[in-house]
């Protein structure tokens, strides 16, 4: 069985085949940075200040953090991988905010009430699947539900769940295994067209950046009244673009 990884600072191999990210993510799971009062305070400052300003606008504003891997899958971590502090940063600063009176959308419940149902994350990869995805932006629009009730229910059955196998994805790439350890994604294919427009955009996007068709997405239903909604996010939420209303 293969028990050790050849960048053992970036890749952490775990049991039943999981690989996991290494290095300052790990870390994170473990708890072994913990943010000063002033590093809180500035951080949730930052975050009012973005708050303020969209709310001057006329809009709501909503903050949600996707859960790590090792978060909601810990038994396929290492053996030798425990805990080095009872809360990570992560929790210091979801509850700095939520004191703040800022409308917190937790997935991290979500996602370990969902994992008996079905594969959330990618085996050698460390984002969540589509399945994942889908119904983590299925439980934020059940919030953002509340404060716009014309947003209409979305629903499971307006896709369809196939599961493909793979080649080992990034983190097997990076320890030369991506052909040995084999990976399953779980896709949704929506049923039914909504009529989905792309639109054009001239928001600048950094030339370094290796995924520029996904740095600004827009797009419009076509004949919708909806509201609209605006997600700054990382590549955890990309799906999201597919999947929002």
């Amino acid at each position: 069985t293969f028990k050790k990884s050849a960048l053992p600072e970036q890749v952490v191999v775990g049991k039943n085949g999981w690989l996991f990210k290494g290095g300052h993510q790990l870390d994170v799971h473990r708890g072994k940075f913990q943010l000063s009062e002033k590093e809180l305070q500035q951080t949730v400052q930052e975050i009012l200040r973005r708050k303020n300003e969209i709310e001057a606008m006329g809009a709501k504003f909503y903050l949600s953090i996707a859960p790590l891997k090792a978060n909601i899958y810990p038994e396929n971590l290492p053996d030798n991988t425990v805990p080095l502090n009872p809360i990570t940063y992560t929790q210091q600063l979801i509850h700095a905010i939520q004191e703040e009176g800022i409308t917190y959308i937790d997935l991290f419940d979500l996602m370990a009430s969902l994992k008996e149902e079905q594969l959330l994350y990618l085996k050698t990869d460390h984002h969540w699947n589509d399945f994942a995805s889908k119904n983590a932006a299925e439980h934020i629009l059940k919030r953002i539900r509340q404060d716009f009730p014309t947003l209409p229910k979305g629903n499971l059955k307006d896709f369809r769940t196939e599961q493909v196998e793979y080649d080992g994805m990034s983190l097997a790439q990076m320890i030369g295994m991506e052909e040995v350890l084999k990976d399953t994604f779980v896709i949704l294919h929506e049923k039914e067209n909504k009529q989905i427009k792309s639109l054009s955009h001239n928001y600048p996007i950094p030339h370094d950046f290796p995924f520029k068709e996904e740095y600004v997405v827009k797009t419009k239903i076509e004949g919708s009244e909806l509201p609209k909604i605006m997600v700054a996010r990382e590549s955890f939420a990309t799906p999201f673009t597919k999947i929002f209303p």
